[in-house]
């Protein structure tokens, strides 16, 4: 089996974990995996070291299909661009599926019948992202293309060197990019206030690249709202670290926060839940699948300061307490080996509880394609 991932950015989170996480299964080391990206966001490394056969082009869609005619790759997986369906359509066989996990508008927009037809499966990680792309579809046999298959949560490496100097300080943590998307300037807004009363610290882990601009913008903010000594600004750390990050977080009775503007999932949430770190999160887009007000974090409307305010302050202050074990609970169903089992049945054609793969490998002609296995499953 060849499956190949073709995608804007080689980061260390976001769809790359994504990638990442499904390669972790067992099963998927009997795969031959390749990606293609337009841009390493400093992630290529670690895509490899997983054994995904990772190239950078600028013409990531071009190159895609180059690599997919030259290994014979058997499963395409476009991921977000639905606008170059047609093209990849056009120049090669095997199955094609398109993966929507970005949450931005221009991304749903490209969906419609026409290009729907022509894929096998429409993937996405949140019956919010469903709702979106169901909006754009109107024949029956299309929608039914689309499907839920939530992002697969893994416990994280235990540290191989535990930090001597564990913070004693409750810890607040951001995780993203400094993008606006991410709308990390009320990050620094929120705990600005917080500050005033409680002795805390503010670790942002950016897990991208940035430009020269971007940075100078968020030091300048940390100088104007006089918080650069107890904010720490980290870039993008491996598993271990985001583990050993998130253990030291739980056991300052510090919690996230979140203060994107869409979300079409939260993979980082569903990670610090699993590691016992309670959530406060803008109440947009999936999020509010995955957050339980009251149980195991707190909802705020986005844009809101006030409200972050008072929630993560009850957190940090200690009035507020959740146990480990129940914020674990909460998301159990995503560390749940069934997500994947689910993801290789809608995406790739395999049915596989409880099988043992058979590789019957055969090239699918581009007349008869959609809807074709190539593959069989023996238990």
């Amino acid at each position: 089996m060849k499956i190949l991932y073709s995608y804007l950015y080689s980061n260390m989170g976001g769809v790359c974990s994504v990638i990442k996480n499904r390669q972790s299964f067992t099963r998927m080391k009997e795969a031959s995996v390749f990606a293609c990206m337009s841009q390493d966001a400093n992630g290529l490394q670690d895509l490899e070291d997983h054994g995904i056969a990772t190239t950078i082009d600028r013409d990531y869609i071009k190159k895609s299909i180059d690599i997919a005619n030259r290994e014979e790759v058997n499963h395409f997986n476009l991921i977000d661009e639905a606008q170059h369906i047609e093209q990849v359509f056009e120049t090669i066989d095997g199955r094609i599926n398109l993966e929507l996990h970005s949450s931005t508008a221009k991304f749903f927009d490209q969906v419609n019948d026409d290009r729907a037809s022509i894929v096998n499966a429409i993937v996405v990680p949140s019956q919010w992202s469903k709702s979106r792309v169901l909006s754009k579809l109107n024949l029956r046999e299309n929608q039914k293309k689309v499907h839920v298959v939530p992002n697969f949560v893994r416990p994280f490496p235990v540290a191989k060197k535990i930090q001597k100097d564990r913070e004693t300080k409750p810890l607040l943590v951001w995780v993203g990019k400094l993008y606006h998307g991410k709308n990390w300037i009320d990050a620094l807004r929120v705990f600005r206030v917080i500050a005033k009363e409680i002795d805390a610290k503010l670790v942002m882990v950016n897990g991208g690249v940035n430009n020269a601009n971007t940075l100078d913008q968020f030091f300048n903010e940390l100088q104007f709202l006089r918080i650069e000594d107890k904010v720490s600004l980290r870039m993008s750390l491996d598993r271990e670290e985001i583990g050993e990050l998130l253990s030291q977080t739980r056991e300052s009775g510090g919690c996230m926060l979140i203060t994107s503007l869409a979300e079409s999932f939260g993979l980082v949430v569903c990670e610090a839940m699993n590691s016992g770190v309670p959530v406060v999160a803008s109440d947009v887009g999936a999020l509010s699948e995955l957050v339980e007000d009251g149980r195991n974090g707190f909802l705020f409307p986005v844009g809101s300061i006030e409200q972050p305010v008072e929630k993560v302050s009850s957190i940090l202050s200690g009035k507020v307490t959740f146990a480990p074990d129940v914020l674990r609970e909460t998301v159990r169903e995503y560390s749940d080996i069934g997500n994947v089992e689910k993801y290789f049945d809608v995406a790739l054609g395999i049915k596989m509880q409880g099988a043992t793969p058979v590789f019957e490998e055969s090239r699918v002609s581009s007349a008869s394609r959609v809807g074709s296995n190539a593959f069989v499953w023996h238990r």
